[in-house]
This record gives C-alpha cells, structure tokens and sequence, in this order.
C-alpha cells in the first residue's frame, strides 16, 4: 500500500469521514496546509501536480502558474541547474533527493530551504509518485554564513598579526645579529688596543726599567726596580690574555682549530679545569662568523663549567658529517638544577650566556640543546656548515 493510500485510510478511519477517496483527499491536503513547511506531490516523471497552500502563501504564485514544471520560476536561475542535475538524477535512481537551495517570495525576496524528497512506491516496488518539502532554514544559513565570514575575518587577522609578529622577530633577529657583530668588532679592536698600544707602551717601561737596572743603584732602589720589573711582567702577561680573551688573534691568522688549542690550553693552566679537545681531523676554514661563533660557544661554556659545575675536568668535541657541525661542551660535574632546567627550556628565560650562545646559534641556522643530570652536563649546538671559498677570504 502506498504512503498516500496509508495516510488515507487512517484518515478515513477518523469519527464523522465517509470512506471515500475524495474525502481522504481533501482531509489529506486540509492537514498538509496546516503544515509550515511547503509541500507537494509529483508523478513518477517528477510532474508536480500538487502544492500545499502555504507554498502558494509564500510563493504569491497560482496552481496555473506552478503546473508541471513551473516551479522552476521561483528558484535562484545560478543554483537552479545543480538543483535540475540532482533532481534528475533522483528521477532516474530512485533514490531520494535532499539539498539546500533558495526559493523567491511573494515579497521577491530569495530564502534558503532545505528540500527533502521521498519516493512513494506502490506494492511491487515502482515508483508511483514522489512526496516533497522544503522547510525554511534562511536564518539558519544566514547565520551560519555569518559565523563563517566571521571566521574567515578571524583568520585574516589572525594571519595578518602572524605576518607582523614574525616581520617583528625577523627585525629582532637582525637587530640581534647586529648586536652581536658589533660586539664582536669592539672586542677585536679592544684587543687590538690593548696588544699593539698598551703592550709596547710596557715594553719601552720594561727597557727603562733594564736601563736603570744596569746603573749603579743602592739595594733599596733596585729591590724597588726589580719589583716594578716583576709587576710590568705580570701586567703585560694579564694584558696578553685580556686581548686574547676579546678576540684571539689566531682565530683570523690560522683558523678555528689553532685558537680553540691556545685558549684551551691557557683555560686550563688558569682554571685548573683539565680540559680534552678534540676536533676533527678534516675540519677545514669555516665561514668567519662561524669560526667565532664556536670559538664563543665554547669560551662560554667552559666559562659556566669553571663558574658553577665544580668539575675538574672537560670535553670540547667539534665534528662535522652531511653538511652539518656539532659542538659539545662536556663536563662531569654537579649539573644544572632541574629548577634551572625547566627555565632553561623557555628562550625568554636563558641568561646572558646561554641567550648569547642559543642567538649565535639561530643567525646560523642552528639549534642549541642543553642535556644535565648529576654527574655529567653537556651542551650542544647544531648548524649548517658554511665554508669559506678562498684561502683570501679566509684572512679577510
């Protein structure tokens, strides 16, 4: 029995209806124009030969108006092809249609619907009729449309303050970058100063002091003399590391690997802090800022294990394999409190020294990685190699 014949006959079961098609019918349609949402009927070939009243309340239009296929004049004529193209593609499939889509008013105001269609079959299974509605969800969508502009507004500006902050940071990073080179610089023309024009200013003292030495002089003044011969020694020989320190000078003369072995050597003759270093056999001239951003690195670090570690000992390993550097700074002493650690862990929160190094790290494209329990504290840090062409550039 099909759905019409189904609903009629319980209709025609009610009190005071005589049981006839014609008053299923009427009673059918008299219920089905109480209904809010616009319906209607169609043959098996989608022939819509029936609305409800309140399609013809909203629409403004005529059952004459609307026969077969005229439904077609109420529809939005950019949406109405993909609407035909699933229709008939119901048509031919049997299977039932849903889609929004907008309809024209009385008022020629478009509002969305949502349209359901069911096929109505009879007892062997053929479609007999199709059975529509189409419910009113304009503000709904107007509403999810605005959420959407709303979101895609968001994410606009969301996008736009990303490309300003990370414009920001690039600046920062340049800034820094600057910084850093600066300081550098200064550093090298300090220890320029201090080797060339205060250390012969103490050589010609000491000369002096060798002249007077030579001269007849009584006890007490040439104990006085030897001493300030002593003190212009120690002076010139503080000066010399001082200058070294700021910028040792064969970092620019003979490469990365001849530094790091003085100041490693001299590092431990201060500090007492026996210190291992191993490079490389085939490490060959970097790029300039890289050689003294190692060279820093590790001034830095065995600075901090000489400072707090309380470890007697060191390593300094430098390797290189598939394009990249790594330098670690180890030590078996007390490590880094987990307190630290965790502060460690955020860049806002890094210190001079470990800000300085994890900076240096990222002009280079790099990372800085800090590994410690009791016993043992490694620092780290990974790079791009970046070499130098010529052996001019080299000493540039």
């Amino acid at each position: 029995m099909s759905q019409d014949a189904l609903i009629g006959q319980d209709l025609a079961e009610s009190e005071g209806w005589p049981e006839t098609r014609r008053n299923r019918e009427e009673q059918f349609h008299a219920l089905a124009d109480l209904l809010p949402e616009l319906c209607w009927m169609a043959r098996a070939d989608g022939h819509i030969f029936w609305y409800n009243q309140t399609w013809y309340d909203y629409t403004g239009t005529t059952p004459e108006q609307m026969s077969g296929w005229g439904w077609q004049t109420v529809h939005d004529p950019d949406i109405l092809p993909s609407v035909m193209e699933q229709w008939q593609a119901s048509l031919q499939s049997g299977r039932p249609f849903e889609k929004e889509f907008p309809l024209r008013g009385a008022d020629g105001v478009f509002r969305w619907f949502l349209t359901r269609v069911r096929p109505v079959c009879n007892r062997e299974g053929r479609i007999v009729q199709w059975f529509g509605t189409n419910a009113n969800i304009d503000e709904h969508v107007r509403m999810r449309q605005s959420l959407l502009e709303a979101q895609q507004a968001l994410e606009t500006r969301v996008q736009e303050r990303t490309a300003e902050l990370n414009a920001a940071n690039r600046s920062l990073r340049q800034l820094s970058a600057r910084l850093l080179q600066l300081r550098d610089e200064e550093q090298r023309r300090l220890a320029r100063e201090l080797h060339d024009s205060v250390g012969q200013m103490l050589a010609a003292i000491k000369m002096n002091i060798a002249v007077e030495q030579a001269s007849r002089l009584d006890p007490d003044a040439l104990r006085a003399v030897t001493d300030n011969a002593r003190l212009v020694d120690e002076v010139s020989s503080e000066i010399r590391t001082i200058s070294h320190l700021l910028h040792p000078p064969l970092l620019d003369e003979v490469g990365l690997s001849s530094a790091l072995q003085c100041y490693v050597e001299g590092f431990s003759e201060r500090s007492k802090v026996a210190v291992t270093l191993d490079i490389a056999a085939d490490l060959a001239r970097l790029d300039h800022e890289m050689e003294i951003s190692i060279f820093r690195i590790v001034q830095e670090s065995l600075t901090n294990v000489h400072r707090h570690s309380e470890s007697r000992d060191a390593i300094v390993r430098i390797a290189h394999e598939d394009g990249q550097i790594e330098v670690e700074i180890r030590d078996t002493g007390k490590g880094i409190p987990p307190e630290i650690q965790k502060a460690l862990g955020s860049a806002g929160s890094l210190g001079v020294g470990f800000g300085g190094m994890r900076e240096r790290l990222a002009q280079l494209g790099g990372q800085l990685e800090i590994r410690s329990n009791p016993g043992c504290t490694s620092v780290i840090g990974k790079f791009p190699v970046r070499r130098v062409e010529t052996a001019a550039e080299a000493l540039a």
